[in-house]
């Protein structure tokens, strides 16, 4: 390694122009140029503040949406619960076991299958058409 890549340098912060009224005063230049040097962190600090208060802020009104959503949501199951009573679905139930169940079902499909074609070979027979 040579000796010049080695030497680190430090970075310095920079200087900042003082107001007049800030240079005839003997101590606040001095304070200004004590601000000067802790201005930057300071300002990069005052940044994330901001920020954070921002973040803090969006943060509380996604809590509120959340918190009505929820309201909303309990709301509605309450009108659901109360149209779907338990009377109400056992009387569909009585009603849905009065409907023929599948194995009546294959057998209307089969008559009604037999029956088509009985039709069909009469006409064919004797030649029923219009």
């Amino acid at each position: 390694m040579s000796a010049s890549s080695s030497s680190r340098v430090e970075p310095e912060a920079p200087s900042f122009p003082v107001s007049a009224a800030a240079a005839s005063k003997p101590e606040a230049s001095a304070q200004a140029a004590g601000d000067a040097a802790a201005s930057p962190s300071a300002d990069q600090l005052a940044r994330l503040e901001d920020k954070l208060a921002r973040i803090e802020e969006k943060l509380a009104r996604s809590e509120a949406q959340i918190l009505r959503m929820e309201d909303r949501i309990e709301h509605n199951t309450g009108v659901t619960g109360v149209l779907a009573s338990q009377e109400s679905v056992d009387r569909v139930y009585a009603r849905l076991r009065l409907l023929p169940g599948f194995p009546s079902l294959i057998v209307a499909a089969i008559l009604a299958g037999v029956v088509a074609a009985a039709l069909i070979a009469l006409v064919q027979r004797f030649g029923l058409t219009g």
